[in-house]
């Protein structure tokens, strides 16, 4: 996906409303790309304002455990 990303391609991605999954997934990935906790939530709330406002804090915290467990590994 950062392949994609970084040649200006896009990346489609949707669960059953494409708001509590995909926005938990959303951000993981936001941070991945070095993108900071305030910057993921206003990105993902460019990108589709519901899930921006819905995907919930507690499943913003689940997306952090995500990605600091993929930077853990990546060690």
């Amino acid at each position: 996906m950062e392949e994609i990303l970084k040649n200006q391609g896009r990346i489609y991605k949707h669960c059953s409303a494409g708001i509590h999954r995909t926005g938990m997934i959303s951000f993981a990935f936001l941070r991945f790309l070095g993108n900071t906790i305030t910057e993921s939530k206003n990105k993902l709330k460019q990108s589709r304002i519901t899930t921006g406002n819905e995907v919930g804090d507690h499943r913003i915290e689940w997306a952090n455990n995500i990605y600091d467990e993929i930077k853990k590994r990546s060690k």
